[in-house]
């Protein structure tokens, strides 16, 4: 199961952003059924003191009504009564500024930067106005005009920070690092004593990957405020982005020691590096004194949660997810993540009811959908599996397609080879640009025994994705079982592993084209690392073992075919021909017996060797 802090963005702890927003942002409006919230990058400036006068007392009336209305989040109320206020008194800058300000709340930009437009010629230094301008400009992705405003804006008040990050941040979207630095240098230049402009400047240098004229900028910033938080966690991200997490961590723990241990930003820094280095008892501890410190701390309750899972410790981990989820509600993605950590921990029934419950609170939420019936599948409820894949096409038509496929794959794992055919035809027609599809049809065909359909399918694939490893992968692994076209299989392979080069089937992949062009010892060479990266698939050592029978090694053969054997004694096939070989004896017998032993109630002894090429591919 992998680690799932990249899925689950709410949780994520990012190092301190740019210079937060000191404006007042319009609250949502929980009441009006024709509710129209504004868009997230418009900031309102809403005055929360009295309003001011209007010069006529008709459009003052009006305006305390539509300040009523506004107070009790009725927008488009207040909206009609500012613009009944406005036909009175149509040269009110106080008028103007706020039906703007609801007009953006409404979505409607057009009309606000009409309204700011009139207010402008009317008062031109209205500085609430010009930054207001910006903000809309910037939303509609004019970004020169935005500019142009926010330099007015700067001009009458020079002494507005926000004003000059504003600036900053739309010379960096477009690419323009050097504007960007000269206007954090105006800041810097009439305020040397801020923290917050060095600190700025240590963002932009990052930007541009200049760790050492950032680390500088950060520096300076402490030394106006040395405990400023900001630039502490830049100079630990500037550790971290150079490669050097020993620093880093040493860095947020002297941090922690000024700042206290419930600095959460510091900690959560701590515990990411902690597990990029592997080190999960470390993590797991720190996460524990987290908890010790609050207990309902939900985004560490999350993160040992995963952290636990990764070390298949399902039991807690369900439990924190629980709590986690009961704590921030029925969020889908939580919910679907509690299915597969009971489906880890062998509770099937729970597993089914945590993914139903997510497709009965979001019937778009593709993954529980797909995780269900792979569930379904697994248990062999067949028709299970399918009617919710069905189901899932009527909830979710734009994903037809992506149902279709997974259809596709459940009939191929039940051998319903033509079925399988036409569901993966049909999401090819709908998306036939898609190289999975053609990847997944291709493995079909290749169960059919149909190689030309197969190939032609595989290829159709790579030309879409010329690095779609697992098709390259197939396609050369197919080659050499078939023992033709082997300098192709080679090439086609050894591209894959460009792209993946820890990955041991396909190292195994290579392994077995070097055993056919007759090249045994690097064939040895490459399955010997290849255990390395999958020690427990019983593939690798059965090759391993035919390697070592043609070098007439019959003990090391003997060795590799009995690993094979315990890891999977449902491979009939082999074990006939270990005895074939003439590799038995007693103790090898009693190794195969105490082996299908063990095997599981469900398993029958198959006669066909596991494709290697699918073989960490075989899922919806």
């Amino acid at each position: 199961m992998k680690i799932f802090f990249i899925l689950f963005s709410f949780f994520l702890a990012s190092c301190a952003a740019f210079y937060p927003s000191q404006k007042t942002a319009a609250p949502p409006s929980p009441v009006s059924n024709t509710e129209v919230q504004s868009p997230k990058t418009i900031k309102t400036y809403k005055k929360e003191s009295a309003p001011e006068r209007v010069a006529n007392s008709a459009a003052y009336y009006h305006y305390l009504l539509g300040y009523l209305r506004e107070l009790d989040n009725d927008l488009p109320g207040a909206y009609h009564e500012y613009k009944s206020a406005l036909i009175l008194d149509p040269d009110s800058p106080v008028l103007l500024y706020e039906i703007a300000n609801i007009a953006v709340r409404l979505s409607d930009l057009h009309s606000a930067e009409e309204f700011i437009q009139s207010l402008l010629k009317i008062e031109p230094d209205h500085w609430e106005g010009l930054v207001l301008l910006g903000d809309i400009y910037v939303n509609q992705n004019k970004l020169d005009q935005a500019i142009s405003a926010f330099e007015k804006a700067v001009v009458l008040k020079p002494d507005s920070q926000e004003t000059y990050f504003e600036i900053a941040s739309l010379y960096i979207r477009g690419k323009k690092i050097p504007e960007a630095e000269k206007t954090i240098s105006r800041l810097i230049a009439f305020n040397p004593k801020s923290p917050i402009g060095y600190y700025y400047m240590g963002r932009i240098y990052l930007e541009e990957k200049k760790s050492k004229e950032a680390l500088n900028q950060f520096r300076e910033s402490l030394k106006q405020v040395p405990f400023y938080e900001p630039a502490w966690m830049g100079i630990g991200m500037i550790y971290e982005t150079d490669g050097d997490p020993k620093k880093a961590l040493q860095h947020y723990r002297k941090f922690l020691d000024l700042a206290g241990p419930h600095h959460r930003e510091a900690r959560y820094r701590i515990i990411q590096i902690l597990i990029q280095e592997k080190s999960f008892s470390e993590a797991k501890k720190e996460l524990e004194d987290l908890l010790n410190l609050d207990p309902n701390d939900i985004e560490a309750n999350f993160r040992l949660a995963v952290l636990l899972s990764e070390q298949k410790e399902y039991q807690r981990s369900i439990h924190l997810m629980n709590v986690v989820i009961e704590r921030r509600g029925n969020d889908p993605r939580l919910l679907d993540f509690l299915g597969t950590l009971y489906e880890a921990n062998h509770d099937n029934p729970k597993a089914i009811e945590s993914y139903k419950k997510v497709i009965e609170g979001d019937k778009t939420f593709t993954d529980a959908y797909l995780h269900l019936a792979a569930l379904y599948l697994k248990m062999k409820k067949n028709d299970e599996a399918l009617k919710v894949l069905k189901e899932a096409r009527t909830a979710h038509p734009q994903k037809e397609d992506l149902y279709l496929s997974a259809e596709g794959w459940v009939y191929l794992q039940v051998e319903r080879f033509d079925d399988s055919v036409n569901a993966f035809h049909q999401a090819i027609k709908i998306n036939p640009k898609n190289p999975d599809y053609h990847y997944n049809l291709g493995q079909v065909f290749d169960k059919m025994n149909k190689f030309e359909e197969m190939e032609k399918e595989m290829q159709t694939a790579i030309e879409l994705e010329p690095s779609h490893a697992n098709a390259l992968n197939y396609l050369g692994y197919t080659y050499a079982e078939k023992n033709v076209k082997l300098n192709e299989a080679r090439e086609l392979i050894s591209l894959a592993l460009k792209i993946r080069p820890n990955d041991g089937f396909i190292i195994d992949s290579l392994a077995w084209v070097y055993y056919r062009q007759g090249e045994f010892n690097k064939a040895i060479e490459e399955l010997t690392r290849a255990i390395k990266f999958v020690p427990d698939d019983p593939t690798i050592h059965e090759h391993l073992g035919e390697v070592y029978l043609k070098k007439v090694q019959k003990q090391q053969a003997k060795e590799e075919f009995l690993r094979s054997i315990e890891i999977n004694p449902s491979n009939q096939k082999l074990i006939d021909r270990f005895k074939e070989y003439g590799l038995g004896d007693p103790q090898s017998e009693e190794r195969i017996q105490k082996a299908l032993k063990k095997m599981e109630p469900q398993q029958v002894p198959s006669t066909d060797k596991t494709n290697q090429a699918d073989s960490h591919n075989s899922k919806i």
